[in-house]
């Protein structure tokens, strides 16, 4: 067993990693979760102790929706529109509805404070290479605003039939301020019927 100090030297480790992960916009559960599975990972006879911690923090921050990837979304917007609809076009609408921004430096998407409202950012680990890092992960409510702001900035009429692969710019589009925050605040969108997707 790991004395008291060593413990302690640990956690201060672990709380200077924790601290970039903060930039990234992960919830405050996720980074509890990493520090636990961290701790336990330095010191496996910790295991249980960690394990115990993780669900108790489950139980107090129970995750209702898991949430979906951009291309998860892309593929329920080009059945719903009837167009095909590209991952990157989703990733550019959601920077011009202000609900993700990109860090170049570390090639990563961070959730923005009004994007928290849609989605969740998570602790993500590559299944075919090595890469792990925080992965957005998006709600259904942001569905019907991704659609209604699709169809009113004008680029689903500009080119309906073939691939969709950038979008206006926001200053050339027709969509309002005003529209906008209508949309997301209201949700003023028709109805969807999710059964089939």
């Amino acid at each position: 067993m790991p004395t008291s100090e060593k413990i302690a030297a640990a956690i201060e480790t672990i709380d200077h990693l924790v601290a970039w992960l903060q930039d990234t916009g992960l919830s405050a559960s996720a980074i509890a979760q990493f520090k636990f599975n961290s701790l336990a990972s330095m010191y496996p006879e910790l295991k249980g102790v960690a394990e115990t911690a993780k669900q108790l923090i489950g139980a107090a921050s129970p995750l209702t929706e898991v949430g979906m990837t951009v291309t998860e979304l892309a593929a329920i917007l080009t059945d719903n529109l009837e167009c095909k609809i590209k991952p990157d076009l989703v990733n550019k609408a959601l920077v011009s509805l202000g609900y993700q921004e990109r860090n170049e430096a570390k090639r990563i998407w961070i959730l923005t404070q009004a994007g928290s409202a849609h989605g969740i950012s998570l602790l993500a680990t590559s299944t075919t290479n090595k890469w792990s890092g925080s992965q957005i992960k998006w709600y259904r409510s942001l569905i019907p605003i991704l659609e209604e702001y699709l169809t009113n900035t004008g680029i689903l009429e500009n080119d309906s039939s073939s691939d969709l692969t950038a979008i206006q710019d926001t200053e050339h589009s027709e969509i309002s301020e005003k529209s906008l925050a209508s949309i997301t605040q209201n949700g003023n969108s028709p109805s969807i019927d999710y059964s089939q997707g």
